[in-house]
């Protein structure tokens, strides 16, 4: 009976450390997470629940393989991919009217497409109540809290720029050239849909939906409801504890939670529909190439994936989607953003000569990754994290010896994500502070976190049956 409970609560056992850590700190600190207050918090969840019926509506619309994130997530994209394809017609095109058409085509869509009629009220409904809520409140909202670092320097300009002006105007006068706006557009569409200010304001609830967007993301995946509410008290706690982690996550216009949420959003759709027909593998992989246009690890990772789909008879086919954000980017650059550079880190890069550095090891700073995994080891919770990442993989493939499930793919992405930072921080970065490649090993915190409990998943219903 005893082994059958600690069987079955492992994850609350592993997650506990975690949590209690959190609810020390809370107790000593109560005011950890006054970031966010009670009206932006309610608006927070007024956002996720809109954005919850729409991917809800797209999965009843389309297949019942796609999740509700997944719905969400081709939501998101829908308006850059309109306002980037029909820039080449209309120049003097911005989100306001991006807003209105794409909308009007996802009612269509809609209408036209769903089983159940009845979450077509619901999505009104909903997105009527958060504009009212939002609306009557709107002077009680903090305005441009935590505009500081990048956020000042960049995030914040690029997202600023995107609303009051546009895409075009924002990349045709940089704030920083060839720096990638894909996220800032997002951040800008949030806003619109939130608020549908005249003038760009950053507000809180904009960013801190993201909770609840990445809980869905987790509450989806195929595990037991004790392994989903562990993973989710998980990483809530987790994030929760540190302020730099819930700067970059919750609170700030930092691009890690766009990017991981897009990144591990459609990376579990292209697993889940790896079996279904052509044209639903099809829209998978177009949409996933748009992990080109994040952080560029990110698009690093999704050039390793591009290479094992040409290597791979059976994906070879769909190899070529996951092209199209970098087509659609250098067509951009072809026909009007032709001076302005496209790429701002390969810019500064000479590829050649830092290949050449790393295949002889020339002039490369070895101590760097000394120094960086120093400054990781500061974080005792996220490094918990990742031992566990790597203790569940051992005790996985000591049990199954199975290396061709879609565990395998996320245990290959992250120790490619550790090697990348590497040796770009002991190549061509070496001089740089040691702190900011911290952030690359966060982005892949949600990643650690299901993948632990894929894990475990599978090593309970070995063991239970025992």
């Amino acid at each position: 009976m005893f082994k059958k409970i600690l069987i079955k609560y492992l994850g609350f056992i592993i997650s506990l450390p975690i949590f209690i850590n959190f609810s020390l700190n809370f107790i000593g600190n109560p005011k950890s997470i006054s970031f966010v207050n009670l009206k932006e918090f309610i608006s927070s969840i007024l956002l996720f629940t809109f954005l919850f019926t729409v991917g809800r509506s797209f999965k009843d619309a389309t297949n019942k393989k796609f999740t509700a994130t997944f719905g969400i997530i081709a939501y998101f994209i829908s308006f850059f991919i309109f306002e980037s394809i029909f820039l080449f017609f209309i120049k003097d095109i911005n989100l306001h009217n991006t807003f209105i058409y794409v909308n009007v085509f996802w009612m269509i869509f809609l209408i036209f497409k769903l089983n159940n009629k009845y979450l077509i009220l619901f999505n009104l409904s909903t997105y009527l109540i958060l504009r009212v809520f939002n609306s009557f409140y709107f002077l009680k909202f903090i305005k441009n809290k935590n505009i500081e670092g990048d956020v000042k320097d960049v995030f914040f300009l690029n997202t600023e720029k995107i609303y009051n002006e546009s895409l075009f105007y924002s990349i045709s006068n940089p704030v920083m050239s060839g720096y990638p706006q894909f996220m800032s557009y997002i951040d800008a569409f949030l806003y619109k849909l939130s608020f549908y200010g005249e003038s760009y304001s950053f507000m809180i609830p904009t960013t801190f939906v993201f909770l609840w967007l990445f809980i869905l993301m987790f509450i989806e995946f195929e595990y037991s409801s004790e392994n989903k509410i562990a993973l989710v008290l998980l990483f809530t706690s987790l994030i929760l504890n540190s302020q730099w982690l819930e700067f970059l996550f919750l609170s700030s216009l930092m691009s890690e939670r766009i990017a991981s949420y897009l990144f591990l959003g459609l990376l579990i759709n292209i697993n889940k529909v790896k079996n279904e027909k052509e044209s639903l593998i099809l829209f998978s992989t177009f949409l996933f190439s748009f992990i080109y246009l994040t952080k560029q690890f990110f698009a690093l990772l999704l050039l390793v994936i591009f290479i094992y789909y040409l290597s791979n008879k059976n994906l070879r086919k769909y190899s070529t989607f996951l092209l199209f954000a970098y087509f659609l980017r250098e067509l951009q650059h072809l026909f009007y953003f032709k001076n302005i550079p496209k790429d701002h880190h390969i810019s500064q890069i000479d590829l050649f000569d830092t290949a050449l550095d790393l295949i002889l090891l020339r002039d490369l700073k070895i101590n760097n990754i000394n120094l960086i995994l120093q400054n990781l080891l500061k974080d005792k919770p996220v490094v918990y994290l990742i031992i566990l990442f790597f203790i569940s993989y051992f005790c996985y493939y000591f049990i199954f010896k199975d290396f061709t499930n879609f565990n395998s793919a996320l245990l290959i992405l992250s120790v490619l994500n550790f090697i990348f930072v590497f040796l770009l921080y002991i190549s061509v970065w070496q001089t740089m502070e040691l702190e900011s490649p911290i952030r690359y090993f966060y982005s892949f915190i949600p990643v650690y976190s299901i993948a632990i409990f894929f894990n475990l998943e599978k090593i309970q219903n070995l063991f239970k049956n025992y």
